[in-house]
């Protein structure tokens, strides 16, 4: 299969994890040397949130360790 020197903004790929896991990603930029990707699903769900803000301006109290978790295997 040939693969393009860079990716369009919003092309989907594909990465085969294991024999039964395929991620899904959407392309954000792609400027042939670094591909900036974000995953179509989420990984990490009920992540608690600073009980404080009122207006998202707060990252997730425990997201490094629930994503760590969520990508350790």
């Amino acid at each position: 299969m040939i693969y393009p020197t860079t990716y369009e903004a919003g092309t989907i790929v594909q990465y085969k994890v294991n024999d039964y896991i395929i991620k899904y990603f959407h392309v954000v930029s792609d400027n042939g040397d670094t591909l900036t990707l974000q995953q179509r699903e989420n990984i990490v769900y009920d992540t608690m949130w600073y009980e404080d803000a009122s207006d998202n301006t707060k990252e997730p109290l425990t997201i490094l360790s629930a994503l760590e978790n969520a990508t350790s295997t």
